[in-house]
């Protein structure tokens, strides 16, 4: 694409809409950009690596950094020894937005800062088809935008894509080619530049999707905490059309893992058809991991479903301070390697007569209820979530009260009812007799 259609692009983005009153464009430029697109899993990971220059007389202190990618996303900032920084979105259309980073020095006029910008990308790589045949690749497309997109100047901008498997085709001519790197490098870059490169490449991964998971966590007072996870997966890449052959399955799902807490006990894993044989257990210091295979392989267009329960000790994860008490577990854990959670319900039963003091939430999920009514005495807890990739895991703490003796009321209810039945065998039998 010529630098004239280049212009073009930018000039109709940047006339699309006004910018947002709140970006102030500090007098500043980006002195070095060096970016890196990995292609290499279903998520694409990008990170820009920035060097900008304050080249004006008021001190930097904020940065503002724009992106007009659609697709799905969690982004994180950090300075240049790793340390996060924080930010506040600031939305522009319904596919742009900007991203006002508080940097945590003062960059006087001619010095420089540098700091990272962490992308991971949901359902940037998509099918390059509709269909394929059993004996045919899997083609899959990237689109991205291969200029530095930002309210600053750009004097060099240095970009690769990582791929894992060689490329067939790629829309705009590279700096440099490689059979799994593609290399652009660009200087003087204006403001808002769009330039959209696509990459054809042969990929025969499985493109899992978590349709949709159900948790369970019922927290007993007598020494387990009971979890269930319903989970629907399925294959998201190319549909098979056709009949089948002898040959090697391609773009089919093999071996999963998943991993669970170190104190897990009383593991299961079936599905609908019951119990599922194909499954592994591996031990190790600080956690578990579980291999497990689905009854039948997924090929493109295919779903299956299963069910993993198990327990874990409740002194692991509910603090006690006499009648006060407070659960601090994973709403939801380790599901599967680098997919997307589309839909996401938690329920977490306490016990019966506990009463909920406050509840903290993860960022990920939001509170849809406390308990349904039906029964006062219960207290069920309801989180949904939608979207999930990349740092969805984290904690949920529910503070509660609870009164122990509450946990005598099974127990004199089951004795009650022996001795009353003892009662009525003897009286019958006196009166029999």
């Amino acid at each position: 694409m010529s630098s004239l259609v280049v212009l073009l692009l930018t000039a109709i983005f940047a006339s699309s809409g006004a910018v947002p009153s709140e970006v102030v464009v500090n007098d500043a430029v980006n002195v070095a950009v060096h970016s890196t697109v990995d292609l290499r899993s279903q998520l694409v990971h990008q990170k820009n690596v920035i060097a900008l220059k304050n080249l004006g007389p008021a001190d930097l202190n904020s940065y503002f950094f724009a992106l007009n990618e659609p697709e799905l996303r969690v982004i994180v900032f950090n300075n240049e020894h790793g340390r996060k920084l924080p930010f506040k979105k600031i939305e522009w259309d319904s596919n742009s937005s900007f991203y006002e980073v508080t940097l945590d020095e003062d960059v006087k006029q001619n010095e420089k800062y540098k700091l990272s910008c962490m992308i991971t990308y949901a359902n940037k790589i998509t099918p390059a088809v509709k269909k394929r045949t059993f004996d045919e690749d899997q083609l899959v497309k990237f689109v991205g935008n291969v200029r530095f997109f930002s309210p600053y100047r750009t004097i060099f901008h240095h970009v690769e894509y990582l791929l894992h498997d060689p490329f067939l085709e790629v829309s705009k001519n590279a700096t440099h080619l490689e059979s799994t790197k593609i290399t652009y490098i660009f200087y003087d870059t204006h403001t808002y530049a769009v330039d959209r490169v696509v990459i054809v490449l042969v990929k025969n991964d499985a493109f899992v999707v978590v349709k949709n998971i159900q948790r369970s966590i019922d927290v007993s007072h007598y020494g387990k905490i009971h979890v269930q996870d319903e989970v629907v997966i399925e294959n998201n890449g190319v549909r098979l059309v056709g009949p089948f052959s002898g040959g090697k399955m391609k773009a089919t799902t093999g071996w999963f893992y998943t991993h669970l807490p170190a104190c897990t006990e009383n593991i299961k894993f079936f599905d609908i058809l019951g119990n599922n044989s194909k499954t592994q257990v591996y031990h190790f210091i600080d956690y578990i991991t579980l291999k497990f295979n689905t009854r039948y392989p997924l090929l493109g267009g295919w779903k299956s479903s299963y069910v993993l329960s198990y327990d874990v000790p409740v002194h692991e994860y509910v603090l006690m301070d006499e009648e006060h008490y407070s659960l601090q577990m994973r709403a939801l854990d380790y599901v599967l390697t680098d997919v997307v959670i589309e839909s996401a319900v938690v329920k977490i039963k306490l016990p019966e007569g506990a009463q909920i003091k406050r509840v903290i939430l993860p960022n990920s999920l939001t509170l849809e209820n406390e308990g349904d009514g039906s029964n006062p005495d219960e207290q069920i807890i309801v989180l949904k979530g939608v979207n999930l990739f990349e740092n969805y895991i984290s904690n949920v703490t529910i503070n509660y009260s609870f009164n122990p003796l509450y946990m005598l009321r099974v127990p004199l209810v089951i004795s009650v009812l022996f001795e009353g039945a003892f009662l009525v065998v003897l009286v019958g039998k006196y009166f029999v007799l």
